[in-house]
């Protein structure tokens, strides 16, 4: 590489050079007889032009020939006149320290002959002429300080990597220290030391079992097999755990219920439809086994607008009730409310003329809330499911309105107490209702009777009935009964006609 790099620096030395050089003109006009100028010095290198006009050329001759005026032999350079036959011109590079001599043959003849002379001496070549240097000339005599010389330049670097890395083409896995050495533009050595740390990726693995699903760093698996999370070590290097899963499953048991009432399971009584579900065991694999009650409690109906989806409607504030009938002593279990805000609500059960039977306060959310109740309501009509205000709004139905809402031969909503000519709906939906064992007080007079369950009572005392709805279930009502006698008041008075008593 050094000597490609020093052969194509001295060809631009002398091209460079011979580019600098001097520029000679020798003219033959066609009426004179005479070379302008016939004689030049001039040095290696310089460019001499020969213009030839008229009947005239310029024959190179040797020495002998020129200074006997001889035509003599061609022994260089012959350029021709158009007039002969040649273009006019010439040129000739001087290339070595030499005479050329030459002459015009149709007029060497003459007095004066008509001939010339080139006295070329050696040129004096600036360059590098240091053979250790990498643009070394060695046509050169006069150095010009221009010698270049190698520096050996050296760099390094540091690389941290995990597990390998990659240096022109060669694959490192260790730590240590490694050179490479390049050519520089010059041609000159560049020698790189790599100081190379490799740091090393790690794994691990854990077995699971775990019951229905497991999670790991955020992912729910619900399906035993093996599965890879990759972190970052210590070193900044991958860290890959292989977790092997196993699912097992819990088990459930179904079971239906159908009772009046309530019903008690594993010590809890429950008095709603529901399904309900108990754990209190494991499996052969070690997860719940669940028991899942679907229950049934007859004596319940559930009525009025199911939902808030029903018809159109909006929230509401006011003093405003549901109006209702009852047939038979129930219970209003429980009820839906939409509240418009996070507040406390007071619900309340009135009689036909706005006493206040009973009542509770709740807290409520925005939003949907189940409400237990548990109102105890007599046999009478025109009661009021309401409440009393100073709330914030709670949600009514304002539109897909069809009075009377029953249920079986319990309870019957049929209206509210708005007053509105349009059909409102206020406040409670999917309403739970249950009959309900009840204490009726009772009078009445001598010799009048009380009917009850297909009984007659006639004197004072406490009777018991057992009622049975048309799906089985007992209903129990207590009657105090108190029977006032009839008194009778005698009395003798005269009268005249026209008087009164």
């Amino acid at each position: 590489m050094r000597k490609l790099i020093i052969s194509i620096f001295t060809c631009f030395i002398l091209f460079f050079t011979a580019n600098s050089q001097n520029s000679y003109t020798i003219n033959a006009s066609s009426n004179v007889n005479i070379f302008t100028p016939d004689t030049i010095q001039c040095v290696v290198g310089d460019t001499i032009h020969f213009i030839l006009n008229g009947f005239h050329d310029a024959k190179e001759v040797d020495q002998a020939s020129w200074l006997a005026n001889t035509s003599g032999t061609n022994v260089g350079f012959h350029f021709l006149s158009t007039s002969m036959g040649g273009t006019g011109s010439g040129t000739l590079v001087v290339d070595s320290a030499t005479s050329h001599f030459f002459i015009c043959t149709p007029h060497i003849s003459l007095s004066p002959p008509m001939k010339g002379l080139i006295i070329v001496s050696a040129q004096q070549i600036s360059g590098c002429t240091d053979s250790t240097a990498i643009n070394y000339n060695p046509l050169a005599i006069v150095d010009d300080g221009s010698c270049i010389y190698c520096s050996n330049d050296s760099t390094f670097s540091t690389v941290v990597a995990c597990n390998n890395f990659i240096w022109d083409g060669i694959t490192y896995d260790s730590s240590g220290f490694y050179t490479n050495i390049y050519t520089d533009s010059l041609g000159c050595d560049s020698t790189h030391t790599l100081d190379l740390i490799i740091n090393y990726s790690n794994s691990g693995s854990s077995t699971i079992t775990a019951c229905d699903n497991f999670v790991w760093d955020g992912t729910v698996y619900d399906s035993s097999g093996i599965y890879t999370n990759i972190y970052s070590n210590s070193n900044g290097c991958d860290s890959i755990h292989t977790l092997n899963l196993t699912i097992n499953s819990s088990d459930y048991s179904f079971v239906n219920v159908e009772a009046c009432d309530s019903f008690l399971w594993n010590g809890f009584v429950y008095y709603q439809s529901g399904v309900y579900y108990f754990t209190d065991t494991v499996n052969a694999s070690g997860c719940d086994s669940t028991l899942v009650l679907n229950l049934t409690i007859f004596n319940q109906y559930s009525g009025g607008i199911e939902d808030n989806t029903v018809g159109g409607g909006g929230f509401y504030s006011g003093n405003r009730a549901l109006v209702l009938d009852c047939y038979f002593p129930s219970k209003i279990v429980s009820t839906t409310i939409y509240a418009q805000a996070n507040d406390n609500y007071t619900f309340e059960l009135r009689d036909n003329v706005g006493n206040v039977l009973q009542t509770t306060t709740v807290p409520l959310v925005q939003g949907q809330n189940r409400v237990d109740l548990n109102f105890d309501v007599p046999v009478g009509n025109d009661f009021e499911l309401g409440v009393p205000g100073g709330h914030s709004g709670m949600y009514r139905n304002n539109q897909g309105v069809n009075y009377p809402y029953d249920f079986s031969s319990l309870i019957s909503i049929k209206s509210s107490n708005s007053g509105s000519a349009f059909n409102f709906y206020y406040f409670f939906y999917d309403i739970v209702i249950s009959s309900n064992n009840f204490l009726n007080n009772v009078s009445i007079c001598s010799g009048e009777s009380y009917s009850i369950g297909g009984n007659n009572y006639d004197s004072t005392g406490t009777y018991i009935d057992t009622l049975l709805s048309s799906i089985g279930c007992d209903s129990i009502v207590t009657t105090n009964l108190t029977v006032n006698p009839i008194f009778s008041i005698v009395f003798s008075d005269t009268i005249c006609s026209g008087q009164s008593v």
